[in-house]
């Protein structure tokens, strides 16, 4: 469950700004999902909020707190299109989901002016409520040598976003995808998913069959497998990606273990990237040159500590980590073992037989250093969904492969 792309860019090459005002927890009922939602001009998208039930598996009629969501679309222009409703999720968690509203037309062109775009900006990123954990992030730099980081990074998460611990996991956002496409009014919807996002679509998939026209998922991971299991895998997919590169020559990758991993990763998303170690952490991190961060890694642990339980954490911290180490590896279950443990883990999502008719189509690339390509398509076969397979040495392919990109597309635009 990781970035999209690189994890500060979502489907366009620049940054957005981020919207302000979106809002945060409540206290009184807000205007109920099946109401209409009312949109605003925001640049070259409209946008809109969408409360909802800060425990989403609570009665809803007894709800007492209640969480704001930023909803964002782009209506087809086209004066011929067939205005189908496509629900897109860059991935992230915490990617710039009004940028990817927003850059999806001139990405995924020229199929995409038959729909009309969708995207709800999930649960825990900081155009919503967002899960804050303070301004540093020197504590997960060095979380694999000191004892007591995890401990401080936890408590100032705790202590600044106490109530959406264990509230902003995956189950919660299938939950609210599903409330926003009663609220727009679709009887079934047409999704595509990268990375995280193609995770979330598979457990709406699994959940809510019926509420999914067709669906395309760019490098997904199961969301019924055992965490530990595919932290495994994805350790397997990175170490022979790095080794099958060059991308270390030239550049000084200094540090404990865990900044080099970032560093090294960094470097597998971006491999013209240029400048120091320390410059390549930074940007992995998201951390801004004022020394703060962009929330995005705030709100990977969030998710990440909600669809896990504390077993599942320890069983990932055990997982062996092979050398050269590269990315994050277990640093999240180190803190989500000070949070209390989860009620909703995302392995215990109750899945629907009827998951396995679902029109979906899996793309996995060959040499995807995030989510190995072995764990993508054995979710395919499993749910008996199409796969799709492109060879290259890259995390995703849809709007990067052309070939992926024309078939994911006509895919999706079959039928009305």
């Amino acid at each position: 469950m990781r970035a999209w792309a690189r994890r500060r860019i979502a489907l366009v090459g620049c940054v957005v700004a981020l919207l302000t005002g979106c809002g945060s927890a409540q206290e009184t009922a807000p205007t109920q999902p099946g109401d209409a939602l009312e949109w605003a001009a925001c640049d070259e998208v409209e946008c809109a909020t969408l409360s909802m039930p800060l425990d989403q598996f609570a009665a809803k009629s007894h709800s007492s707190a209640w969480i704001d969501l930023r909803v964002y679309r782009q209506i087809s222009s086209v004066a011929d299109s067939r205005h189908l409703p496509l629900f897109i999720h860059p991935g992230g968690p915490g990617a710039d989901v009004r940028a990817a509203v927003a850059g999806a037309r001139a990405v995924l062109a020229p199929i995409i002016d038959d729909f009309d775009i969708y995207a709800l900006s999930t649960r825990g990123t900081v155009d919503g409520t967002p899960f804050d954990c303070g301004a540093s992030l020197h504590d997960l730099r060095v979380i694999d040598v000191d004892g007591r980081a995890a401990g401080r990074f936890a408590t100032n998460c705790v202590e600044k976003s106490g109530s959406l611990v264990g509230r902003v996991g995956t189950r919660q956002s299938v939950e609210d995808l599903e409330d926003l496409r009663v609220a727009l009014g679709f009887g079934s919807v047409r999704f595509l998913g990268w990375s995280y996002g193609a995770t979330l679509g598979a457990a709406w998939a699994m959940a809510y069959p019926e509420s999914i026209r067709s669906m395309v998922l760019d490098a997904p991971s199961d969301p019924r497998r055992p965490w530990a299991e595919q932290l495994r895998e994805r350790y397997v997919a990175a170490s022979a990606a790095f080794a099958r590169s060059s991308l270390s020559n030239g550049i000084d990758i200094a540090g404990n273990a865990r900044e080099s991993a970032l560093a090294r990763e960094y470097l597998l998303y971006e491999p013209d990237a240029v400048g120091s170690g320390s410059e390549l952490i930074a940007l992995r991190l998201g951390e801004t040159p004022n020394g703060d961060n962009d929330g995005g890694i705030e709100a990977q642990v969030g998710v990440h500590c909600a669809d896990v339980t504390h077993a599942a954490a320890r069983m990932a911290i055990d997982v062996v980590e092979p050398r050269p180490k590269i990315g994050l590896g277990a640093t999240f279950d180190r803190v989500c073992l000070e949070f209390a443990e989860s009620s909703t883990p995302l392995v215990a999502i109750d899945v629907d037989p009827r998951g396995t008719r679902v029109d979906v189509m899996v793309i996995s690339t060959t040499g995807d250093h995030v989510v190995a390509s072995v764990v993508s398509r054995r979710l395919a076969k499993d749910m008996s969904w199409r796969g799709f397979v492109v060879d290259a040495d890259r995390h995703l392919s849809v709007g990067f492969d052309p070939v992926a990109t024309k078939e994911a597309m006509e895919f999706l635009a079959i039928g009305e």
